[in-house]
């Protein structure tokens, strides 16, 4: 106890040294971290941002949504009624551990344009994402449509390791195959984590390219939103899962430079808010890579995007054939090159030994 006069002024100064210290650190560190636009937003606003079927128009949200879904089952539809293929392969022991194979008659080294579906992490289905089937496979490359488990049976942490279990597998089964990932919207979020979370050397060897449509990037917004209700978002769990907040990129994938080609993509009807981070992403890995195309669509949607790039005679379709295709003749040339240095070298074998 402070007995003396001396010791209660003692006490006084070191109170008020101490509340001193706390508006010290709670001022630095409100002056350490600038606000992001997002955070000044109400609540409603905030969740039109993240509602990217509020942002058509001329079609309310439930057209929008039912005619995705509608085109998205017709097509699947098509796509197993003419091309072969093998549904429901398994990659793990959960039921929801499957992918799809589009192209079984194709050849057994040809490329895989995997498809990582979106949904929020919680809707959507492999079953009704195989819309690029046919166009890949008249280009000679086969779809795997990738299922995964969805929320809130599985947390987003959980499910990027699912993506990750899954390219494993896919990658035993193909070892001789060149790989394409693409994703939409939470897909293209569990695409774009391979970058900054996988530097298993296998996986990295075999990946070619990286198709990113209208993704996610930065997860904190939706943490006061309904989306996130499934989801169970913190600070920290949104800050582990966003490319734009990780930002760093594995060293493996660096290393490849100009053997890896990397594409954002972004509809003019995404709300402002995707418009956003499909550009910041697009400047960070501007940075790191050179092989890289950024391409906004000026008639689509978040879903009109989708099925205009199944369509040949669309801006969105014929973009998307030109990437696949300009894969495919990079593919075959560096085939070529490497066929021409293998025979090189079995001549200059010869000439050693017989001269």
């Amino acid at each position: 106890m402070f007995k003396t006069r001396e010791h209660c002024i003692m006490r006084n100064i070191i109170s008020l040294g101490a509340i001193n210290l706390l508006i010290f650190i709670a001022i630095t560190n409100g002056q350490s971290r600038k606000m992001d636009e997002w955070e000044t937003w109400s609540l409603q606003k905030l969740e039109d941002e993240v509602s990217p079927s509020r942002w058509n128009p001329r079609k309310s949200p439930d057209e929008v949504i039912k005619e995705y879904v509608d085109t998205s089952i017709l097509g699947t539809h098509s796509a197993q009624e003419t091309i072969p293929h093998e549904l429901n392969i398994p990659y793990g022991e959960k039921p929801s551990q499957q992918y799809d194979l589009y192209g079984t008659d194709l050849s057994p080294d040809s490329h895989i344009y995997i498809w990582i579906h979106g949904g929020y992490w919680q809707e959507g289905s492999k079953d009704i994402s195989a819309l690029f089937a046919s166009t890949l496979h008249a280009q000679g490359v086969r779809n795997i449509v990738l299922g995964y488990t969805l929320a809130p049976a599985a947390s987003i942490a959980q499910i990027e390791e699912e993506v990750v279990l899954a390219l494993k597998e896919i990658i035993s089964k193909h070892p001789n195959s060149p790989i394409i990932i693409g994703g939409h919207s939470a897909g293209a979020q569990l695409a774009s984590m391979i970058l900054h979370n996988q530097s298993d050397p296998v996986i990295v060897e075999h990946i070619k390219e990286f198709h990113f449509v209208s993704g996610v990037y930065d997860l904190r917004p939706l943490i006061p939103t309904y989306v996130n209700n499934p989801l169970k978002l913190t600070r920290s769990t949104a800050d582990a899962s966003s490319p734009l907040r990780i930002r760093k990129i594995q060293q493996r994938f660096l290393d490849k430079g100009a053997d890896l080609k990397i594409s954002v993509t972004v509809a003019k009807h995404d709300s402002p808010l995707f418009q956003q981070q499909s550009q910041e992403y697009y400047k960070l890995l501007r940075k790191a890579f050179s092989h890289f195309e950024f391409w906004k669509s000026d008639s689509d949607d978040h879903f009109t995007l989708i099925q205009n790039m199944a369509k040949s005679n669309t801006g969105a379709g014929k973009q998307f054939h030109q990437q696949v295709s300009a894969l495919k003749s990079s593919g075959t040339t560096r085939l070529v090159s490497n066929q021409v240095t293998t025979l090189m070298s079995i001549i200059a074998i010869f000439m050693l030994l017989y001269t």
